[in-house]
C-alpha cells in the first residue's frame, strides 16, 4: 500500500495532496532490509497469519500464492520507487509508522522516509514485530484521525471536513471530495474510508 500511494502521487499529479501516511514499509533504497528476494523466512517474516492457519491445505494451496504474488508486486513496485526518489517524491507531510521489532522494517531505516518530502515528517513506533499493524490498528487509526483533524479545522468525532482543493492519501485509498468519513471497523481492526 505504501509504494502504491507514493505511485498515485506521481502518476496523478494534479492531485494535491496535504498527508502519506505509510506504515510498515522499508524504504524502497534502502539496500539489504529491504525485500530482495522471496525466501522462506522473507514470507515468515510478513506473515501475519497463524501457525493453524499456515498448517492448512487452503494455506497452502490458496493463501500462500496470493501471498507470493502480493510480495513479487511488491517488489517491482520498490523498484519503481527506487528509480524515482527524490526529495520531491511525495507531496504534503508524511507519517510513517514501525513495529519496533519489526525486521522487515528495522526503526532505525524509519528516518529515511524523510528524504522523500519537503514537507513535515513526523514517526511513530509501536511495540512489536510486523504484526504491529494488526495489533496496533486502533492507535494508528487514532493517531490518523488526529492529524487529519487537527490540520482541517474544527470537525466532530468520525467526520472529517475536508476542502476540494486538498487530499489525503492513506496507503492505496486517495479522496478530494468533502466530506470524508473516517470509521473504524472495531471487528476487523480496519480502517474505511466513506
Amino acid at each position: 500500500g505504501c509504494l502504491t500511494a507514493i505511485e498515485v502521487q506521481k502518476r496523478l499529479p494534479s492531485l494535491r495532496v496535504s498527508h502519506t501516511f505509510l506504515a510498515g514499509r522499508s524504504p524502497p533504497q534502502s539496500g539489504p532490509a529491504g525485500i530482495e528476494s522471496l525466501d522462506h523466512s522473507t514470507i515468515a517474516q510478513l506473515n501475519l497469519a497463524p501457525a493453524e492457519i499456515q498448517d492448512s491445505e487452503e494455506w497452502t494451496s490458496h493463501f500462500l500464492p496470493m501471498l507470493v504474488a502480493d510480495l513479487e508486486a511488491d517488489m517491482r513496485a520498490a523498484n519503481r520507487v527506487a528509480a524515482m526518489w527524490s526529495p520531491e517524491l511525495v507531496r504534503g507531510d508524511v507519517e510513517v509508522f514501525c513495529g519496533l521489532q519489526d525486521t522487515s522494517f528495522p526503526a532505525e531505516l524509519v528516518g529515511q522516509w524523510q528524504a522523500c518530502t519537503h514537507e513535515h515528517f513526523d514517526q511513530h513506533f509501536f511495540v512489536g514485530g510486523h504484526e504491529f499493524l494488526k495489533n496496533c490498528a486502533s492507535q494508528i487509526f487514532r493517531r490518523i484521525e488526529r492529524t487529519l483533524c487537527a490540520n482541517q479545522g474544527p470537525s466532530h468525532v468520525g467526520h472529517l471536513g475536508t476542502s476540494s482543493s486538498h487530499s489525503t492519501l492513506l496507503s492505496t485509498v486517495a479522496w478530494e471530495r468533502p466530506p470524508v468519513r473516517l470509521v473504524q471497523n472495531t471487528m476487523q481492526e480496519e480502517l474505511c474510508v466513506l
